[in-house]
């Protein structure tokens, strides 16, 4: 019935189907149907597949990007309109189709910062930590070189193959590293941590006493997950306290923090080269109480994206600068020549050398003998990083609860 209607249309052409296989065609050929012509149509094809699918996105059925870097440069990837050639007669009636798309111009190639090797490990890992974990929203893993900004690996599970987008729900689509806001929980404490080394209200061997696991702000009580009285600075990093954190954080005023924390890059876009990237969730100082202004300290009543996670982190790897991420190295054209070439580019300085280092020696107590991080230890290599687990909210409560866990690593 459908086709029949589409058939009656007044319409000169229209499609029956579109993207068919060989072998149909050669069946309908067989038809000797008059008037059923065939047209042969450019597709995309990704012959990785699922390999970093949600980056480098997909196109619709007409070309257009409609996800990853495939909308974000389509403009210059995709060329110029096509136009479809068509035979006619001396009175202008269309008399057959020739069958031949012609492109007004050529697209140009992006060059991309990935490496598919550490893509194809990262990928590999992730999916296995995700089912090991049976971790319900899947997980998330970005590789970037702190230097540059540039992206070397970013992976989603669960992923998809863009070759058969249309197989799957459009939530597995999303670019979650740039587009879903968490609270980052205990990673936050890394920029407390430097915010505090910077304005030299800290040092490293600086006792601070934890009040055996409880502590009481107004109504409130703050709990550690282990009981610690006196921990030094760097200690209160390595074994994530979280009523530590909220000690250095009051030595430290509102305004200062999250002047800190907006420095970092938090509750701003990173202006990576993607679409639909989020700018996380930063609350206006003069609206914290202390009891907010403590969460902060250790990454609750603050949203963020993985991806400003370990931008903001690489500020401390590289000595202090906040870099732009980006994924497109440079772009070409048919014949080869170069378009335009993305280099690094710094936003801001956020903290000194010298603080960086600091805080990079107290990261890597983290990862050794009773430290949160001690899975990441590597011998032979020192690992600067941080653990993080942040409750989330139960919708029936509305308090934050245990049973729904994110758990991230950064370093």
């Amino acid at each position: 019935h459908i086709l029949q209607k589409s058939l009656q249309s007044k319409s000169p052409f229209v499609w029956i189907a579109r993207g068919i296989s060989p072998s149909k065609r050669e069946q309908i050929e067989a038809l000797n149907l008059k008037g059923i012509n065939f047209l042969k149509e450019n597709k995309r094809f990704y012959p990785h597949c699922e390999i970093a699918g949600h980056l480098l996105g997909f196109v619709g059925i007409d070309g257009n990007g409609l996800e990853g870097l495939e909308l974000f440069y389509e403009n210059l990837i995709n060329g110029g309109n096509q136009v479809l050639l068509v035979e006619r007669d001396a009175i202008g009636r269309q008399i057959v189709y020739s069958g031949v798309l012609a492109s007004e111009s050529p697209g140009n190639n992006l060059i991309l910062t990935i490496d598919l090797n550490i893509q194809y490990i990262l990928e590999k890992e992730l999916r296995k930590a995700v089912e090991k974990s049976e971790a319900r929203s899947g997980g998330i893993g970005i590789v970037m070189d702190p230097r540059r900004g540039e992206i070397l690996a970013l992976s989603i599970q669960p992923s998809f193959n863009p070759n058969n987008f249309n197989y799957y729900s459009p939530n597995y689509w999303r670019n979650r590293a740039l587009t879903d806001n968490f609270e980052p929980g205990s990673t936050f404490k890394v920029f407390l941590a430097a915010s505090a080394l910077e304005e030299k209200l800290v040092t490293p061997e600086q006792t601070f006493y934890c009040e055996n696991g409880t502590y009481h702000i107004g109504r409130r009580t703050i709990h550690d997950v282990h009981k610690y009285g006196n921990l030094t600075f760097a200690e209160i990093i390595k074994f994530s306290s979280n009523i530590g954190a909220t000690k250095v954080c009051e030595r430290m005023k509102a305004e200062t923090f999250y002047h800190y924390i907006r420095k970092f890059g938090f509750g701003e876009k990173t202006g990576i080269d993607l679409p639909f990237e989020s700018p996380g969730a930063v609350r206006p100082y003069q609206n914290w109480r202390e009891i907010e202004k403590s969460n902060i300290a250790f990454g609750q009543g603050i949203g963020v994206t993985a991806l400003q996670l370990i931008n903001a982190l690489n500020a401390i790897a590289n000595g202090g600068y906040l870099m732009r991420p980006y994924v497109v190295k440079k772009i070409i054209n048919r014949k080869g020549e170069c378009l335009k070439n993305n280099s690094p580019s710094v936003i801001r300085k956020v903290i000194s050398e010298q603080t960086a280092r600091s805080l990079t020696e107290i990261m890597v107590g983290v990862t050794l003998e009773g430290g949160t991080g001690r899975a990441a230890f590597i011998p032979g290599f020192e690992v600067a990083g941080k653990t993080g687990t942040a409750q989330k909210i139960d919708p029936q409560t509305k308090r934050y609860t245990w049973t729904r866990p994110v758990s991230s690593f950064m370093g």
